[in-house]
């Protein structure tokens, strides 16, 4: 039984009134919302069935485990002593837990809509779409929408183009205003009311007062800049004489500068305009050459010349911005209101459109049947949210006694009222007494899906009200996760650096952390770890450079102090204890986590670690359509679909496909070269050159004597039998690809690609190969999925994908990583969230926040309203709106207050540590570019007196808000002393231990400077190097492919021993007992040796079936693939002879692949046939494990034999790898089996 603290007793004791919960991290609030749901549902006085409860989660995976979790207490109460009337109910509640309720928002609004769908046009078996395919869908609504504004109402469309750029800016903010309306309740209101405001320019005092907000910083530091001359000059009272006129100037600005405040807190735009751009007085910033000034001097006029610039440019940073806005900010606005109006009715249109089309196939996107939900549950009255008929008959019956909302931070302004309409209130401003809503501000890190966090701070103000009868706030401050030195490091961090202004939340009494757990052994204090770059920074130091340097989270030097640190640490067998009072256990790579901001390529970091002998697990990631084996798939569909095409064409001849090299490929390209005279309208005749299609050239090259059709175009011949043959052979391929794609269905087509390319042993040779393979595997599923809602036609699917690719979506890429004891875990931080680790690294902390989307022309707010820039044609002038600079101000503060919060996120995942790389990057001349931010930083809190808000707001980067917490930490005496900071810096008195650490990159040389060594070159050795990488083309006998696999030597053995059949293709039709979309035998075959790849084998030997699940809900299978998988041939695989000789084998090698010469190899002279000197084998085994004094080698087969005679048939491919693997691995293979699942049986085959 759990020790409850006292907060955690009242929200799980508390009845008859609604309770809002302010979780801190690791505070246990799931163990809480589970024992006050199990107390609720076992009480069986005042009885509330299970299937009342409604419980609501933001992923599936915490709605299943809450279902779990819910179902294993209940049976927990059933083995404890009861009467017969509580083992009565609670066995009923048991049962009826099943009907519950518990799913996403998304999923219980499915499940409603579903319910009512008679209110609406779509049919039964309606379903959710792809976010891909809806994507695509809404890219095509909108680029119809357009040309249907171009075509019926040309004025509309030309004032946006002309007020807004481009046809591509008008997609844009159309896309973004349907996005945006989508999280609002009423979105016609909301946009009427926007529209109305602006054409009245009501808003202006408001605008300019949030435009003050910013300028007053600037005009802060502005006078500070100015005292410190003043200071400066006041040292040397016997020289003030001579700068009387300095200190006048001064004078004069600080009358500017409150000028500019003064209109600025009237409101008054031109009084600010020529405030703003008023004169600043001379200023001497040089001793002239009669002074007769002291040396020391002379270094002081150019500080004080330098400070006083850096003064005026702030006032001037205004006057710029008001330039940008105009001295007439009323027209603008009105403008902009007409641009709103007309973007909004194109924004609506595209909408119907991407509804026609959702309607047709009826399919549905989650965003929909979020809206359809809430027009069942609520409408408008008289200006006024009242409950429809229907919410009204939910209430009253009662169906939704307990309403438990998780997360409630991350949910947005549509969302929220919805759940207002299920609960009992009256009032649908706040929620009623049956609601348990369970969230934390300071872990708000969603607002990419336009979340409001803002809507849990109504909340909390709501539930903290003393007249408020039906809600009450509850509290959790006690952090159970993790040891008190991280919990004293995190509450010094955000004491300082979160605020309202930033992080919309002040980080004092109830939002600080408190020690819940007390640990064993002893706390470890948080390490800075500073990373020396062993390369210089090229790039200028400038705002832009700074910028582009920053897009990467890793760099090479940090990758490996991370990678370094993690070794010590393991080797040192650093005591973990998995809780508070257990026994400790040496470290393994499953404690390690490693963080990052944005999810992008890692796999740098993977190098790193590996250079350390260590894994790296990593989410899946983005960046599948960009791979390098999808994008050559999409050449060869290209390629198929329509041969014309050169790109794709050439992209499949440089391929492992087709095996053309550069030169060929250019040789092939002149063989094309026409000249051709034509006559201008002068009568000019002139000489012109173009170039036929690759494909026509390779098919001219390609004629051969045998073609019995006719042909294509007359024969071109070439003097290179090797470039000749190259080019037959491609044109055998495009003629036999382009006749399969005419009657094949497009998944099916894909694999035959792969069977006739051998495309997925090609890929094998590459680096990463394993991710390869499955990516392409997947791309049979996205080829399904695309025919089973489409005409699955190639050209639609090529059509289908290039437009998610200029949308900026993309698939995730195949897992092919399990996370497991011997792997470090790589996650971005969102994906961390909910989460907990022992040990975990921060990197990418010198990463520029990304502030882009602060530019784009449209900027909306639900509470501020909308932003425009926009441009005037006939003068090429640009006017940013003031509601849009003023709206630009507030989205910045909020982008930062998210980043805030995902570094509060970060810390508190940790348990035991957590390390902090700091790359000092340097500059062009070698110098520490973040060394120099942070002392410029330190000058600022000194000046300020602490961490002010204005200071967090002017950072860019995680490295300079942890900066400014150090640099106030009792701990700071080894940072000032690195970077050599001087100034005076307020101190808060912490008990947080801190250490700071250099990396020494030891033995890493990557990125260093290269050593050139100048001596006397020695000709021998010359010679040998000559010998042995000279080059000579064997143009004598037969050409040999230079690179083959063991798969195309067994094919071509096959075709060889059958060339006396005749050859005839008869296209794969399905019959008329096939179930649609159900997997081939190959398919299936496939599916049963990527179980045997990547399954753990103990837990398959305990269940197959379960390891299978395991691995589904990995993300490595499909359920159409979990389907096909040979379930019931694994579980005799496993419970037989020969996996029991497997499993009691040291060594186990899965899916081993080689690439050998066929120099090294001792094989008959039958393979010179496909295999010639200097040619590459390669190829792939499935299971090599050891036995004795040498190695078994095994390879499975689903093929439908008969008995185990037909296994001799592949006798071919051991032998290949036979000889391959005797050279490669340090003892002999002894013996090879062919393992048949259909027959369940291994046989040895004798060589």
């Amino acid at each position: 039984m759990p020790q409850w603290n006292d907060d955690q007793l009242l929200a799980i004791n508390t009845r008859d009134k609604g309770i809002v919960i302010s979780a801190a991290a690791g505070s246990g609030k799931t163990a809480v919302l589970v024992e006050r749901t199990i107390s609720i549902l076992s009480d069986c006085v005042n009885k509330l069935p299970a299937d009342r409860l409604l419980a609501v989660t933001f992923t599936n995976e915490a709605a299943d485990q809450m279902r779990r979790k819910l179902g294993s207490a209940l049976e927990e109460k059933l083995r404890q002593s009861l009467s017969d009337e509580e083992k009565k109910w609670l066995s009923s509640q048991r049962d009826l837990l099943s009907l519950a309720r518990i799913s996403t928002i998304n999923s219980f609004c499915l499940d409603l809509v579903k319910r009512c769908l008679n209110e609406f046009e779509f049919e039964d078996g309606v379903r959710i779409i792809d976010e891909n395919d809806a994507a695509a869908v809404l890219d095509r609504a909108f680029k119809d929408a357009l040309e249907l504004l171009a075509e019926n109402n040309r004025s509309d469309f030309d004032y946006l183009y002309d007020k807004l750029g481009s046809t591509q800016e008008i997609l844009s903010r159309g896309r973004s205003l349907y996005e945006f309306r989508r999280s609002l309740p009423f979105p016609d209101e909301w946009v009427n009311d926007r529209i109305s405001e602006l054409r009245s320019g009501k808003a202006i005092p408001q605008y300019i007062f949030t435009l003050a907000y910013k300028y007053n910083g600037w005009l802060d530091r502005a006078e500070k800049l100015n005292e410190r001359v003043k200071a400066n000059i006041q040292r040397f009272p016997e020289i003030d004489r001579k700068l009387e006129a300095n200190l006048a100037a001064l004078e004069e600005d600080k009358q500017l500068i409150a000028a500019v405040r003064h209109a600025l807190d009237d409101s008054d735009w031109q009084k600010l305009w020529h405030a703003a751009h008023s004169s600043f007085p001379k200023f001497k910033n040089n001793p002239g050459k009669n002074d007769d000034y002291p040396p020391v001097l002379h270094e002081l006029f150019i500080e004080n010349g330098k400070l006083r610039d850096q003064s005026k440019k702030l006032v001037q940073r205004i006057a710029k911005e008001l330039d940008g806005m105009g001295y007439d900010i009323e027209t603008p606005l009105s403008e902009s209101a007409d641009v709103l109006e007309k973007l909004n009715e194109f924004s609506v249109s595209a909408a119907q459109l991407a509804y026609k089309e959702k309607l047709r196939r009826n399919v549905l996107e989650f965003s929909d049947v979020e809206i359809m939900a809430l027009s069942l549950l609520v409408k408008r009255e008289n200006g006024k949210t009242v409950r429809t008929d229907f919410a009204e008959e939910l209430r009253a019956n009662k169906e939704y006694r307990l309403l438990l909302i998780d997360e409630f931070q991350d949910v947005n302004d549509l969302q929220e009222l919805i759940f207002k309409a299920l609960s009992d209130t009256d009032d649908l401003e706040v929620f009623g007494s049956n609601v348990f809503v369970v969230g934390d501000v300071k872990q708000s890190i969603y607002s990419f899906r336009l979340s409001n966090p803002k809507l849990f701070i109504k909340a909390r103000e709501a539930a903290s009200k003393d007249e408020n009868q039906q809600l009450m706030l509850v509290e959790l401050k006690s952090n159970y996760r993790s040891r008190g030195n991280i919990i004293s490091f995190v509450n010094l961090v955000f004491s300082q650096l979160m605020s309202e202004e930033i992080g919309e939340i002040e980080y004092v009494g109830g939002e600080r952390l408190h020690q819940g757990a007390a640990y064993k052994g002893t706390d470890a204090p948080a390490e800075i770890i500073f990373v020396e770059n062993t390369v210089f920074d090229t790039e200028a130091d400038t705002e832009e450079a700074d910028q582009t340097d920053a897009d990467e989270d890793f760099s090479i030097d940090e990758n490996y102090a991370i990678a370094k640190r993690i070794r010590q640490l393991i080797d040192e067998k650093t005591p973990v204890y998995d809780k508070p009072d257990s026994t400790p256990r040496p470290c393994a790579p499953k404690d390690f986590c490693i963080l990052y901001r944005s999810s992008g390529s890692i796999e740098t970091l993977k190098a790193a670690l590996a250079s350390y002998g260590l894994k790296a697990a990593a989410e899946k990631s983005r960046g599948y359509l960009r791979s390098r084996e999808i994008s050559l798939m999409m050449s060869l569909l290209k390629m198929i679909d329509n041969p014309m095409r050169d790109i794709p064409m050439a992209a499949v001849m440089l391929s492992p496909i087709m095996g053309f090299t550069a030169d060929e490929l250019a040789r092939v390209r002149l063989l094309g070269k026409q000249k051709k005279v034509i006559t201008d309208e002068s009568g000019n005749k002139r000489e012109t050159v173009f170039y036929k299609h690759l494909y026509q050239i390779i098919a001219s090259v390609g004629q051969t004597e045998k073609d019995s059709h006719k042909k294509e175009s007359e024969k071109l011949t070439v003097d290179d039998p090797v470039l000749e043959k190259k080019c037959i052979a491609a044109r055998e391929l495009v003629r036999k690809l382009s006749f399969y794609s005419a009657g094949m269905e497009l998944s099916m087509l894909i694999r035959k690609i792969y069977d006739e390319t051998n495309l997925l042993a090609a890929v094998s040779s590459y680096e990463n190969s394993r991710q390869k393979r499955a990516n392409l595997r997947l791309l049979l599923e996205y080829a399904r999925s695309y025919s089973e809602n489409s005409d699955g036609s190639t050209a639609g699917f090529i059509r289908y994908i290039e437009s998610i690719s200029a949308g900026g979506k993309d698939f995730t890429q195949a897992a092919t990583e399990v996370e497991d004891e011997n792997s470090v875990l790589v996650k971005t931080i969102h994906a961390s969230k909910g989460l907990e680790f022992p040990f975990v690294f921060l990197c990418g902390l010198t990463k520029q926040f990304n502030e882009k989307d602060l530019n784009s022309r449209l900027l909306l707010d639900e509470e501020y309203g909308c932003g425009l820039t926009v441009t005037d044609r006939n003068t090429l002038v640009k006017t940013e709106t003031a509601a849009h600079a003023a709206i630009k101000v507030i989205k910045r503060n909020k982008l930062l207050s998210e980043e805030l919060r995902l570094l509060y996120v970060a810390f508190t995942r940790a348990k035991e540590r957590l390390f902090l790389p700091i790359n000092m990057k340097l500059d062009s001349h070698g110098n520490s570019k973040t060394g120099k931010i942070i002392r410029e930083l330190a000058e600022e809190i000194s000046q300020a007196g602490g961490v002010t808000p204005r200071i967090v707001r002017e950072c860019s980067s995680y490295v300079q808000w942890i900066a400014a917490a150090l640099l106030c930490s009792s701990s700071r005496q080894p940072l000032l002393d690195r970077l050599g900071i001087s100034c005076r810096l307020p101190v808060i008195n912490d008990m947080t231990g801190i250490v700071y650490l250099d990396h020494d990159p030891g033995d890493e040389t990557l990125g260093t400077e290269p050593e050139f060594y100048n001596g006397i070159p020695d000709d021998k050795l010359t010679d040998r190097l000559k010998k042995i990488f000279s080059y000579k083309e064997d143009s004598e006998g037969k050409p040999a492919a230079a690179k083959l696999s063991v798969t195309e030597i067994v094919t071509a053995e096959k075709e060889r021993k059958e060339s006396d059949k005749l050859k005839l293709f008869y296209p794969q039709f399905p019959t008329l007992d096939d179930e649609k979309g159900s997997l081939t035998p190959a398919q299936r075959g496939t599916c049963t040796h990527l179980f045997m790849e990547l399954a753990d084998y103990d837990k398959a030997e305990q269940s197959v079936k379960d390891e299978l699940r395991r691995l589904t809900d990995k993300g490595f299978f499909t359920e159409k693939e979990r389907k096909g998988v040979y379930v019931s041939a694994l579980e005799k695989f496993f419970a037989g002879d020969f996996y029991r000789r497997m499993k009691s084998s040291p060594v186990k090698m899965r899916e081993k692949k080689f690439l050998i010469s066929y120099d090294d190899l001792d094989l008959p002279d039958k393979y010179g046939e496909y295999l010639a000197k200097g040619s590459m084998l390669q190829g792939i085994a499935d299971c090599i494990f050891l036995e004795g004094d040498g190695y078994i080698l095994v390879d499975y087969k689903t093929d439908d034999f008969k008995d185990v005679s037909e296994l001799y048939t592949y006798r071919t491919q051991l032998e290949l790898y036979k000889a391959a693997f005797d050279k490669l691995l340090d003892k002999p293979v002894k013996a090879c089996y062919i393992y048949s699942f259909r027959l369940s049986e291994g046989a040895e085959i004798v060589l």
